[in-house]
């Protein structure tokens, strides 16, 4: 121990004061650096206010516009519908043609027991 001691103490690279003098140094530059943080800090939270402010009167804003296009759909939707039905495409109801031969239509195929089929009796 007293050979730390003696060498911050002398004249060697390791001396006491110039510890402290390169920690004060060290120390200024982390204030100086803790003064921008919070600097930065301050106006970054100042933007945060202003962008909520701005979010808060925009949702208002699309509401409003949600609202009105509501009632503006209601107003139109007899014109809509009155365009739709002019405009549309009316087709005759399908009948399959049956006359090929490959194309009969089938009957439903009775389900039976065989018993009921054939006649037969429980021996």
């Amino acid at each position: 121990m007293s050979l730390i001691l003696s060498r911050l103490r002398g004249p060697g690279l390791h001396r006491a004061v110039d510890e402290v003098e390169r920690l004060r140094e060290a120390n200024e530059r982390l204030l100086v650096q803790l003064a921008d943080t919070r600097a930065k800090r301050a106006e970054a939270e100042q933007v945060v206010v202003c962008l909520d402010a701005d979010l808060i009167e925009r949702t208002d804003e699309r509401d409003q516009l949600q609202a009105e296009l509501v009632n503006v759909r209601q107003v139109l939707a007899p014109y809509l519908a009155a365009e739709a039905t002019a405009g549309a495409v009316t087709v005759p109801e399908m009948v399959r043609d049956t006359s090929a031969l490959e194309d009969q239509a089938t009957a439903p195929i009775a389900v039976t027991t065989l018993r009921e089929q054939f006649g037969g009796s429980a021996a």
